[in-house]
Order: structure tokens, then sequence, then C-alpha cells
């Protein structure tokens, strides 16, 4: 019942008086029908089936999609008594404080002591799921993880159980508290989405015990059944009766469904496909190089970057056809493509000194046979051409001399360089290329192919002295240049090449240095940027030692150099030979008319070989005395297969830093120690910990932040009158916190029983204040301003009296909550 506005009252109306009622119809005392325990109870049981549901919907959804090996009946255990825990967590206010700092504990403890299935179980989670994807984009490359137990089936369902219990507090935290579907939602499609981009289908079980949560949510949302404010038994019971109403119509649509489809309705809508086909390159390089791959400072495929390095995150290829290449396979070796040269090292970048195609063409008036007549072309052509004359020599005179045609199109490559095979002879074209002493730069025109003929290196070389004439020549008047190392670097090149032990011949020291990256650094398609004001180069070598082709390619240039071995930087190409084995065979044309000369693997067919940007890479040349340049890859084998560990605590901290795992071989239960973790997965559980601990208190603090905020804007109306009655609820607010002997029913009571507790505040003081309170509440006569002092000199007298009668921990108490 509401007081109405009006100037008598009898004392059976303070007596019926509803605390709930707005105060712009009267004082709204008297005490709230309670909620019963059997009630409550039901009410969480209710609410933990929920999150029963939507997590071992969720989990059990992906697993099927990709059919991957658990025990689904352990894990529905485990998630069960999960959800129930949680559930019931909402009972009171002190089974929550309590429950979750009990949780937390029930939580890390396992997860420490099985750290090692969980992490087993979630790179083999991962390792399927891969698979499944490799299998539709058919990818040149995939990560795979380490696994640690041999029984997959038991790591996965334990490493479920794990990730489930977690999800189920997560969708506790929405349903019991908020019973929101939008975040429920949100928390589990993206998991269900997962397989169903993929065009995998899962049981439709699956897909009805979420839709179960989802359409109970929406319901029970709309009707405010949840609440357990007022009638707890009602909404109890209205809870029940929407939450069957939903599952019946959920479970009746499913049973349809699969007696009309039984093999399912997932599949992937052709409206999706514009769409799918614009993320599926992003998909591409997250498979190969993970979150990282979206943090670069500059665009790359590989080791196609113009010699930049340092701003590269992750390489991140597109997979999508670059050159097309024609020619007839010599060798099992790699086939080298080079499109750029660097000569020069500076400031993070390898800078091509020589001239461009369009200054030597501007600087012959675009006149080709003035160009092709001019000194400078035939001493340039000469150098360029040394390698190719020795080796055309060796082959007159009846040595293994080898020499093939190659016809090569630029399908999606830059165009602003020539791809050539080594060593190549072109036709003079001064539109497409020219020479700056022995590097040739040029353009290739898109869709549009041009044909090299090349000479492969053989070894021994044996040719006359006319033939090695241009060589010397050469390394007189250029190789100078290509000993050249930056001033800020000789220092800790020459230290590095001390304490590596390099020393000998030139071929010794190369072998000597393969062996030493091999050996001390690591490859990665993820290595991260390279730190503001550092050098790239230095960074790699001293720090970080982890990176892919450029930074093998660049350090080995550098640290020849210093140990006084003439060495360049190139970027370009590589074909290797399985995949010359997938190319396909071009019909109708001859081996003879494309390769001669005796090879290792005997007279082959014509192959087209289709190279996306994945097989971009970067290498070293180096001067073979007497021959000129000859390539020499430093990075270490395995390059685009990224072996890494499938630590579950790797993958989230590898979120926040750029890491690639090394490989683990053999299970050791020993390494289930925190003393022995890697440092990055020892900070990531130190912060994990941290977090949860600290999480809560500044939850605590906001809600504590925002309640007091809530009462200030109350307690400082501009109304008086609202102003009054918010006062008058903030003291009977206060009396129920301190759990005074008493209750105040209504304002007779509350008098008295201010009275008994013997505050220290004279009678006069409290009577008066419930004077003034009674006048705004049922009066419309408007106070004084002599009175509007008074109640407020009275109230603030009757808060002090209430706060120094309570002790301690009951003011500490009552802080809290308001």
């Amino acid at each position: 019942m509401k007081f109405h506005k009006k100037n008598q009252v009898n004392d059976n109306a303070y007596n019926q008086l509803d605390a709930s009622s707005s105060y712009k119809t009267g004082i709204t005392l008297g005490t709230q029908k309670g909620e019963t325990s059997h009630s409550i109870l039901l009410l969480c049981l209710v609410r933990a089936f929920l999150v029963f549901l939507g997590a071992f919907g969720t989990v059990g959804f992906y697993l099927a999609g990709f059919q991957i090996p658990c025990n689904y009946f352990i894990l529905g255990i485990v998630l069960f008594l999960t959800s129930l825990y949680c559930g019931l967590l909402y009972y009171n206010k002190w089974t929550m404080n309590i429950g979750y700092i009990i949780l937390l504990l029930l939580f890390l403890f396992p997860a420490l002591a099985l750290k090692t299935y969980i992490s087993s179980g979630f790179a083999a989670i991962r390792n399927i799921t891969y698979d499944v994807i490799d299998e539709i984009y058919i990818l040149p490359s995939i990560r795979h993880y380490a696994e640690y137990v041999p029984d997959r089936t038991l790591a996965i369902t334990i490493c479920t159980c794990f990730l489930g219990a977690f999800l189920c507090m997560l969708l506790n935290c929405m349903i019991s508290g908020y019973m929101s579907f939008l975040f429920a939602f949100f928390i589990t499609f993206p998991l269900i989405q997962i397989p169903l981009y993929f065009d995998q289908t899962p049981g439709m079980i699956w897909f009805a015990l979420i839709a179960v949560c989802w359409l109970t949510l929406l319901v029970l949302k709309k009707s405010n059944a949840y609440r357990t404010k007022g009638t707890a038994k009602l909404n109890a019971k209205g809870l029940l009766q929407n939450s069957g109403i939903a599952a019946s119509f959920v479970i009746v649509i499913s049973l349809l469904v699969m007696l009309v489809t039984p093999k399912g309705i997932f599949h992937t809508p052709d409206a999706w496909n514009t769409w799918k086909q614009k993320t599926d390159q992003y998909i591409r390089n997250y498979m190969i190089v993970g979150f990282s791959s979206f943090f670069n400072k500059y665009d790359s495929a590989g080791g196609i970057s113009g010699g930049q390095l340092g701003g590269i995150s992750s390489v991140r290829p597109d997979f999508e056809t670059d050159l097309k290449v024609r020619f007839t396979p010599y060798s099992s070796e790699p086939l080298y493509l080079k499109a750029y040269t660097g000569i020069e090292y500076t400031r993070n970048q390898w800078i091509n000194t020589g001239a461009t195609l369009k200054s030597v063409q501007k600087q012959y008036n675009e006149d080709a046979q003035k160009y092709y007549d001019s000194a400078d072309f035939h001493r340039d052509k000469t150098f360029f051409y040394k390698e190719k004359t020795v080796l055309e020599e060796n082959k007159k005179k009846g040595s293994n001399g080898l020499s093939g045609k190659m016809e090569i199109t630029n399908v999606g490559a830059v165009g602003i360089y020539l791809y050539l095979p080594y060593y190549p002879y072109l036709k003079n074209d001064f539109q497409q290329w020219a020479l700056s002493s022995d590097i040739l730069v040029g353009k290739s025109s898109f869709n549009i192919p041009y044909e090299i003929t090349y000479f492969p290196y053989v070894q021994p070389v044996h040719a006359s002295k006319e033939a090695f004439s241009a060589v010397k020549m050469y390394e007189e008047e250029n190789l100078w240049q290509y000993t050249s190392v930056p001033d800020e670097l000789n220092s800790v090149l020459g230290t590095i090449c001390t304490e590596a032990g390099f020393h000998g011949t030139q071929e010794e020291i190369i072998q000597q240095m393969q062996n030493y990256f091999l050996d001390n650094y690591k490859y990665t398609m993820s290595p991260g940027l390279t730190p503001q004001k550092s050098d790239a180069v230095i960074y790699f070598l001293t720090k970080s030692r982890k990176g892919f082709c450029v930074h093998f390619a660049s350090s080995a240039t550098l640290l020849l150099r210093a140990m006084g071995i003439p060495a360049r930087y190139v970027e370009g190409y590589t074909i290797p030979y399985s995949k010359v084995l997938d190319s396909d065979l071009v019909a109708g044309e001859k081996y003879e008319d494309w390769f001669s000369g005796n090879t290792e693997l005997g007279k082959t067919a014509v192959v087209e070989v289709d190279v996306n940007d994945s097989y971009a890479h970067a290498w070293v040349e180096v001067f073979q005395e007497d021959f000129g340049w000859v390539p020499v890859d430093f990075t270490p084998p395995g390059e685009g297969i990224n072996n890494e560990s499938g630590s579950f605590w790797s993958f989230f901290s590898s979120l926040f830093r750029n890491d690639s795992s090394s490989q683990v071989s053999d299970f050791d239960s020993s390494s289930q120690s925190l003393t022995t973790m890697r440092p990055g997965t020892k900070a990531f559980l130190i912060v994990l910990i941290i977090g949860f601990t600290f999480l809560p208190l500044l939850v605590l603090f906001v809600k504590i932040m925002l309640q007091k905020l809530h009462w200030r804007k109350k307690l400082t109306e501009r109304e008086y009158r609202t102003r009054i009655m918010n006062q008058y609820d903030f003291i009977n607010h206060y009396l129920k916190l301190a759990k005074f002997t008493e209750q105040p029913t209504n304002l007779h009571s509350f008098n008295e029983i201010l009275l008994k507790e013997q505050l220290s505040v004279p009678y006069e003081i409290i009577g008066n204040w419930i004077q003034l309170v009674e006048k705004v509440s049922f009066s419309q006569e408007p106070l004084t301003s002599d009175e509007l002092e008074k109640c407020a000199e009275c109230y603030l007298l009757i808060q002090s009296g209430l706060h120094k009668k309570l002790s301690v921990w009951k003011r500490f108490y009552v802080f809290l909550k308001i």
C-alpha cells in the first residue's frame, strides 16, 4: 500500500507501507517479502543448467565439427559439476564472495598440475584443426605443434575439460548475474562459427543444446521471471515454465530437422561466398604465422621487401600466383630466380647504389642504339656476362656444360624487377632492361612472357685465360664495395666472428657460418619488429636471435664482409624440387628444344610451375675467385614450416609478444614443475595469478565508487522533498546493513528504535527530524528555510550517532555497501 498525500494518517497506515514504493506518493516503509531458501536454490539450479547447456554444447559443437577425439562422457560430467558449482555461487552474497576464491584455487592448481596434458591436448586440437583447414586451402606450409602425451584422446579430454570449465565461469557471470543473451551469444558464437566457416558439419544435438540456452535466455529476459526480487516462489515457477517451453520448442524443431535432413543443415550460404573470399586471405595469413601477421610496418611477401629490414613483424604471403615459370628441370637443388641486389647496407636497408632503368634511359634519351654503342654498355655487359662467358666456354670445350631456355610470366609479382635464373643471357631490349656495372636493372610487364637463355653453374669450371680476364677486370674495379661494412657495426661484427671462431679458406668459413646460424639461431616467420633506433642485423645477431630469410641473408653478408670475403645481398624467388614435382607438364614440347647437356636428372619433361609469394626468398651471393658471383643460402633448412610448441600457455602469451616456439620432442613428466617452465610461460602464469587476484579487488573498488556516487547524487538532490526522502531512505538502509536489534516498519517504530539504541543524540533532535520527514511526506505545505536548515542538521547528527554506535568491522561493512 502507498501513502497518499493527505494531512492525517492513522497508525494502521504506517504498518501497511511498502518499502518499495516511490517517494513521489509518500514514505515507503515496511519489510519486503523475503525469498525462501527453496525457491532461491531452484533458481540457481535452473541457471546452472543453462550454463551447462551453453558450455557443453559449444565445446561439443567445435570438437564434433572437426572430428576431434574426446571422451564426451567425462567432459559432460566435469562441465555439469562446474556449472552446478558456479550456479550455486549466487545462492547468497557470502557463497558468491567466498565461492569465487575457492573456484580460483580449484581452477589454477589442477591447471598447473596437469600443465603438460593441457598443453599437449591444446596442441592436438590445433593440429587437427589446422590439418582440416590445410585440406581446404592446400597451403604450401603450415604450423604444427609438438604433442607431449602419446594418448591424444586423454590429453584432449583433459584440455577440453579445463577450457570448458573456464567457459562455464564466463557464461555463469552473464547468465546467473544478468541473464544476458547478448553476452552469452558473443561468448559462444565465435567457437561454433569456426567449424561452420570451414563447412564442417557437427551433429544437430550440439546445436540444439546451444539453441535451448539461447532461446531460454531470451524468453526469461523478456519475462523477468529470472529475478529474485519480490515473490521468489512465483519467479521460480515462472522460470521453470518458460525454460520448459523454450527447451521443448527447440527440441521439437531439432527433431524435425534431423528427420527431414539427416545430414544436418549446416552449410555456407551462397550469400556468404563474397564475404568468405575477402576473409580467406587473412585466414591463410594466420595459418602460416599467427596473430602477429597483422602488425607489419610495410608490405612484404617472403623475402621481397626491396632490401628493407626490421619492419616485418610476421611474413604474410597471400598465396596467389606471382610467377609462371616454364623450363626443364635439371637438378634436385632449388632453382633461384634473382630480382633485387643490395650493395650497401645503411639504416636497416640494403641499397642498390647503381643506376636505375629510368635513369639509364634518360641518360641516353631512350635511344637504344646509342646505349648499345656506348663504352659503358660494353664494359657493363662484359661484367654482367662474366660468369656466363666462363660457363659458355666450358661448354664449348666439351666439358659437362649446361644451357637451357626458360620462359617467365609475371602474373602478380612486383613489376619493377626482372626475374632471372643463374646465369642468364638476354636479348637486347632497352625498354625492359639495362645494366649498371654487373647488376641488371629492369622491369617485367604483367602477363607478358619473356624468354631467357641461361647457363646453370657446374663445377669444376675450366676456361681459358681470355674468359677469366673479364673476371679479373671486374675484381679490380668493383670488389672493394662488397667488403665494406658500416663503421658503427664493425666492432660488433668483429666480436661475433672472433667468438664464433671463423677461420680457414673461403669455403671453410662459409660452412662454419652456416653451421653457426643453424646451431645458434632460430628460423621463424614471426620475428617481431626491431625496436626503434636499433639496427636490425645487430638486434637479430645479439638480442632476438630469431628471424626469417632476410635476417639470415643480411647478417651473413655483413659477417662475410667482416671476414674479408666479398658478398652481397639478394632477393628473389626459390623453387624447391618438391614444387617442381607437383607442377604441370607442358604437352607438345621437346626436351632438346629447352635444354642441352647431361644432368643428374637425365632427360626430363618441360614443366610449368606456378610460383606464389610464399616462395619469395633472400640469400647471399659470394664472389668466387676466377669465376664470379655464386648463390649461397644461410637460412636454416625447413623454411616455411614453423614447428612450434603447442603449449596452451604460450598460445595466449604469444598474443602479446611475437614468438615462435621451438620443437619439443619427448614427454617428460618432470617438465610440469613451475621452475622448469619457459620464461614466457612463467611470466604469463604470474600475470594470470595476479590478474585473478586483483581483478576482483578492482571490480569491488569500482562498485564501491559507483555506489558512493549514487548515494551522493541522491543525498544532494536539488529538490528538497526528494532530497529529504532520500536521506530518510539512507538512514533506513543504514539500520538494515548495520543489523540493529530491530528493523523499522513505519515512522513510529523508526523513532522508537533510534531511542532504544541510545544514540549520542538528544531525543528532541530525533523527534524534530521525524516530524519534518512526516510533514514532507504527508503535507503539501512547503518547509521554511529554517525548517530545511534544521532538517539537514538533525540528519547529520543522527547519521553521526549511528556511525559511533557501530563496531569497527560493522563500520567497514557499511562503508563497502553504501
